[in-house]
């Protein structure tokens, strides 16, 4: 599956994008695909990206969906207040 994660505020966007391999269906759980909802797969997308590692040395860690969302906020608060500014090079 293709997806994209988009954050916005109101001037700036910040978006990313991946690709994942969903689990293989059985016949229990098939969806055929004319009849998915656009719900259902956003479901599958952040039960799948929303894991919560185990912690490490006792740190707890963050999802990968929660690291994404982190990210895209990152992003946008630096577009808003840049700490780097290009000054153009005269002679």
């Amino acid at each position: 599956m293709h997806w994209r994660l988009e954050a916005c505020n109101e001037t700036h966007t910040s978006e990313t994008y991946g690709v994942i391999t969903l689990p293989e269906a059985s016949q229990e759980n098939f969806v055929p695909y004319n009849d998915l909802t656009k719900a259902q797969v956003v479901t599958w997308l952040e039960n799948i990206l929303g894991v919560v590692p185990e912690p490490i040395d006792g740190v707890v860690q963050k999802s990968k969906l929660q690291k994404l969302k982190d990210n895209l906020h990152r992003d946008l608060l630096l577009k808003q207040n840049p700490i780097e500014v290009i000054i153009p090079f005269t002679k």
